[in-house]
């Protein structure tokens, strides 16, 4: 006997209006809360990726600066590096040239000295003819 109190309920619920009407309405409530939670869902995701890529920018610029500033010490190591570079060889340049100068005026004392010399046998051979040079 259940079962047919079961479908007279189900051809009386389909036939009056106003369980159809409610229960009409809870669908639509229901399908409005659903796409509100959808909705709801969905902002949380676009902020969540908004977060997430705010942080990667957040990172990426700060990874740049960083980049940066390691390449311009590394310039400014390499800028002191070449200018001690630069001093080392002109102070070596300065002591070969002064190098040379001296064994330059060596050379011309050593140059005066033999005419000196020369000089002196030529008059004392002169002198003393008995010294053949």
């Amino acid at each position: 006997m259940s079962v047919p109190v079961v479908i007279c309920f189900r051809c009386f619920s389909e036939q009056c209006e106003e369980l159809r009407s409610a229960a009409s309405q809870r669908r639509r409530e229901d399908i409005v809360a659903e796409h509100k939670d959808q909705i709801h869902m969905k902002q949380e995701r676009a902020q969540q990726q908004r977060e997430e890529e705010d942080y990667f920018a957040r990172m990426w610029f700060a990874d740049m600066e960083a980049k940066a500033r390691r390449e311009q010490e590394a310039v400014q190591r390499q800028t002191a590096a070449n200018r001690e570079t630069s001093a080392v060889l002109e102070q070596q340049i300065a002591e070969l040239e002064a190098k040379k100068r001296h064994e330059k005026e060596l050379l011309e004392e050593q140059a005066q000295i033999l005419v000196g010399l020369a000089v002196l046998f030529t008059s004392s051979a002169s002198v003393h003819p008995r010294y053949d040079l």
